[in-house]
């Protein structure tokens, strides 16, 4: 198993142009598909939402 890429409570984007910065909220990993997820909220008001690894980046993308 391999280290997480993200940490809880770090700040991350979403992969899609001028996306608002989220916060991790918790990770899992998955031992049949071998790589983490993360629960991860995007403003206050916003629901938390499940992200595969490669959906999210600490950058903005323009």
């Amino acid at each position: 198993m391999r280290n997480p890429k993200f940490n809880i409570g770090e700040k991350v984007y979403h992969i899609t142009p001028d996306s608002d910065q989220g916060v991790v909220l918790d990770c899992r990993y998955s031992m049949r598909e071998g790589s983490w997820s993360y629960i991860v909220t995007f403003g206050a008001e916003k629901e938390a939402l499940l992200y595969y690894e490669d959906e999210l980046s600490t950058s903005k993308t323009f």
